[in-house]
């Protein structure tokens, strides 16, 4: 009677895993990930750029929208590679007017008159862009829109991009 009851307990434990290997998946995460979007084939484009010399910001547009980079990690974008950059934005949708690139400058002159002492520092790159609407998504690319009008701090050698 002994040997019954424990073959039926037998059974029961049997049935029980059976059971609970049915519900068991085994999840395996991968080591890396790599987030992809989806670009828009049908929205590549070319940006031309010139190079702007000037004393003033006055070519700014009125009208639009403006964004400036500012990385909060090690994301640098290459000076060589803004044309691509600004391409993929594009392709992802973001309607960009016009975009303006001034690399690292020293010691310059702002708005006709040196740069005090003071201010006789490096300034780094700046990197504009105009969207034709407000999308404030941009901020995943590290983009931040601006209140007004941007000035950049001396504007000379500004890359200045448009759509062709």
């Amino acid at each position: 009677m002994k040997l019954n009851s424990q073959i039926k307990l037998l059974f029961a434990l049997l049935a029980f895993a059976l059971t609970m290997q049915s519900c068991y998946t085994e999840v395996v995460l991968p080591k890396h990930t790599v987030r992809k979007t989806k670009i828009d084939k049908d929205r590549i484009v070319n940006f031309t750029y010139t190079v702007i010399d000037t004393f003033d910001n006055d070519w700014f547009p009125d009208e639009g929208y403006y964004y400036e980079y500012r990385p909060q990690s090690s994301k640098i974008i290459k000076e060589d590679k803004i044309d691509v950059f600004l391409n993929m934005l594009y392709a992802k949708g973001y309607n960009i007017v016009g975009a303006w690139y001034r690399p690292t400058t020293i010691n310059c002159y702002n708005n006709g008159r040196p740069v005090s002492r003071a201010e006789s520092a490096t300034f780094g790159p700046t990197f504009l862009i105009l969207l034709s609407n407000v999308d404030d998504s941009i901020i995943e690319y590290d983009f931040y829109p601006l209140l007004r009008k941007p000035e950049i701090i001396c504007p000379y050698n500004v890359e200045e991009y448009w759509v062709e």
